[in-house]
């Protein structure tokens, strides 16, 4: 008899690159990227705007 599959690990988020590949480079080396946010877009909007018909 075999022990049941362990447990799903839970969602990680989403961290941003510090630098990107190749001609990007260069790029990020001279700037700085916002931070992410708390909340996300689609949540935000759920809060804000609600169910307003935007069923597809």
């Amino acid at each position: 008899m075999r022990s049941p599959p362990p447990p799903p690990a839970p969602p990680r988020r989403v961290q941003p690159r510090r630098r990107l590949p190749g001609p990007g480079r260069a790029w990020t080396a001279t700037r700085d990227l916002p931070p992410v946010p708390a909340e996300s877009f689609r949540d935000w909007w759920r809060r804000s705007r609600g169910d307003e018909g935007g069923a597809r």
